[in-house]
């Protein structure tokens, strides 16, 4: 199970979402717990896309 703990985007002087930090929990069947921070680019911003890319770190070793 993965937990969102916080997102909290990065904006420019312009207001121009950069990118946002993606703190999270995951939680394996076992029981075991782990923490992970990444960044996501504004192209990756939308439920979709973040669940994907949350996956995919995970699978790559975050």
């Amino acid at each position: 199970m993965i937990n969102i703990i916080s997102i909290t985007p990065v904006y420019d002087a312009d207001g121009t979402l950069i990118y946002s930090n993606v703190y999270v929990e995951v939680v394996l069947t076992s029981g075991e717990k782990g923490n992970a921070n990444f960044t996501l680019l504004p192209e990756e911003i939308d439920l979709v896309a973040v669940s994907k890319s949350i996956k995919e770190k995970i699978k790559n070793g975050l």
